[in-house]
């Protein structure tokens, strides 16, 4: 196929490491298919990569490479959930009774407040523990544009993410119960 796939990362203890994929490995089509036939980059939902024996929950930025109009290849980068799962931990949301979802465009949560254990679980499956309307997350996310709600406990925004070009937004949701805001 002419495809050359190095991946690098650091192991535990900090050493960058190169691994280089053979033809027989297989890959998650997604992260290269989608930038291919849409010529713009994609942020992938979240998905198991195992590195050191232990499996991560990793999410990818893809980007094309272009040249002359014609599709070369891609370049991508893969963040740990766990990062943004820390991030929206260590945010201080009207002292600590707001909340920080992060959905992608899949519908997977990619981070959330609190120490719920449902980062890569489906939102659809999970949304009463949030309070939240699933329904609602759907549409700011079909539609890309965002949304505020009151449903008289809670009151919140749903706000897209997109980075770059991206067709892919997810969706960043941040609400309080209604007698603190």
């Amino acid at each position: 196929t002419g495809r050359l796939r190095i991946y690098w990362y650091r192991d535990a203890s900090g050493t960058l490491v190169r691994k280089i994929y053979d033809e027989s490995s297989s890959d998650p089509g997604s992260y290269y298919d989608l930038p291919k036939k849409t010529l713009k980059g994609s942020v992938i939902d979240p998905y198991l990569e195992t590195m050191q024996g232990t499996p991560v929950l990793m999410a990818s930025l893809v980007t094309p490479i272009i040249r002359d109009g014609t599709f070369n290849g891609i370049v991508a980068v893969d963040v740990a959930i766990e990062d943004i799962e820390e991030i929206a931990d260590t945010l201080d949301i009207y002292g600590g009774s707001g909340r920080l979802v992060v959905v992608s465009n899949g519908g997977l949560i990619a981070g959330a407040t609190g120490d719920l254990d449902v980062a890569g679980k489906p939102f659809s499956e999970v949304a009463g523990e949030f309070n939240l309307d699933p329904d609602l997350v759907s549409k700011v996310l079909s539609s890309g544009e965002a949304t505020t709600f009151d449903d008289g406990h809670y009151i919140g925004s749903i706000v897209p993410v997109q980075v770059g070009d991206t067709d892919t937004p997810w969706a960043a949701i941040v609400y309080a119960p209604t007698q603190v805001v």
